[in-house]
């Protein structure tokens, strides 16, 4: 028997996680470092992870309002992986926060947030009513919450229909996020299946 096989799986879970915890705090600090040193690169790099980390966020919300909408078992694979990823954006929303920090306070990811730029160039200032950080800001907000929203509510149709054994509980998703239009089909395909 290796040390590995004797020592009991929670416990070698417990070690991985210290040393991610370690390894995070350094990659942390090497990141505050980097935000003063040299902050237009930091806020940048910031803004592209970001970016590509929400975007598999947001996309498996698409993937789960998707599935939701048509039916089908080609999701009830991925369902549980979907809807696990849906329930990271409030964290998403709280790494959106440096890049606010970075319009606010330093106003150097975009060239449209410096005052003294806008001032000199009038393509930039034709586009003022969209692109300021006020209303940037108000459209984050706006669009986390309403990808919050229909996340707790696929996630919580779906609670449902796992305790019931339900599949109506779909169309109770899909209704009013595609007008009605596939709705007449799938409510007579999910009555059929249940006679």
């Amino acid at each position: 028997m290796t040390a590995t096989e004797s020592t009991p799986l929670s416990e070698r879970f417990n070690r991985i996680q210290r040393v991610a915890l370690v390894v995070g705090i350094l990659g942390l600090a090497g990141c505050g470092l980097r935000l003063f040193q040299n902050p237009a690169a930091f806020l940048q790099s910031y803004l592209f992870a970001f970016l590509f980390w929400n975007g598999l966020v947001v996309g498996s919300l698409g993937v789960m309002l998707m599935h939701n909408v048509t039916g089908g078992n080609w999701g009830v694979v991925i369902r549980r992986i979907v809807e696990a990823s849906s329930r990271l954006l409030p964290m998403m929303a709280i790494f959106i926060l440096p890049v606010v920090i970075g319009l606010v306070g330093w106003h150097e990811l975009y060239v449209w947030s410096r005052p003294e730029i806008v001032a000199h160039d009038k393509n930039i200032q034709l586009k003022t009513a969209w692109l300021n950080i006020p209303f940037w800001i108000g459209r984050a907000v706006f669009y986390f919450a309403v990808w919050m929203f229909w996340a707790w509510r696929l996630n919580r149709l779906s609670a449902e229909q796992d305790r019931t054994a339900d599949c109506a509980g779909q169309i109770q998703a899909g209704r009013g996020s595609d007008l009605g239009v596939a709705q007449p089909q799938r409510r007579a395909r999910l009555e059929g299946a249940r006679e």
